[in-house]
């Protein structure tokens, strides 16, 4: 389960046996939320969320500062997302101290 991104208390990872599309999960204590980066011609499309299977979703307050902060790092985490899982590398866990 690679951490990518460590901001304010939300975790932000993949699992080790991750499908497409690109996505990532964001954690806050027993709360958990994924969220789908959908490209189109190498740009970002859209982000959409869903839940995480028998985990209640991020609290308000918390689902949007990971809503704001998958927003602004899509491209970074895609580009996490192929290290991970086309390139077999490792990657290590950023902690982000700056509001986005």
């Amino acid at each position: 389960m690679p951490k990518i991104y460590d901001y304010f208390g939300i975790v932000f990872l993949f699992y080790s046996s991750e499908h497409e599309p690109v996505h990532v999960h964001a954690r806050y204590g027993d709360y958990e939320t994924i969220f789908d980066i959908i490209f189109e011609d190498g740009k970002v499309k859209e982000i959409k969320t869903r839940n995480s299977k028998g985990v209640e979703n991020l609290p308000p307050a918390k689902f949007k500062d990971a809503s704001d902060f998958v927003k602004k790092y899509a491209v970074e985490i895609a580009m996490k997302w192929y290290k991970v899982f086309v390139l077999k590398e490792k990657v290590s866990c950023e902690k982000i101290n700056k509001r986005v």
